[in-house]
């Protein structure tokens, strides 16, 4: 994990791991479900955010 202020005053939040080969997306969670929120949250909260693949694994960022 990393962040970073911009010159803008945006904050910038990067989370790297080895990653899946499906890319991370949006869905509707269960209520019961212990999984499935996280980039719904990040999504709500931020004003951008993507995914970026390197070979190595992904990185999911956020600008809030």
């Amino acid at each position: 994990m990393a962040w970073r202020l911009l010159d803008d005053d945006t904050l910038e939040i990067r989370v790297t791991d080895g990653g899946s080969a499906a890319g991370p997306e949006l869905r509707v969670a269960a209520p019961d479900a212990i999984d499935g929120r996280g980039l719904t949250i990040v999504a709500a909260l931020a004003t951008g955010w993507g995914v970026e693949r390197d070979g190595l694994g992904q990185c999911v960022w956020a600008t809030l």
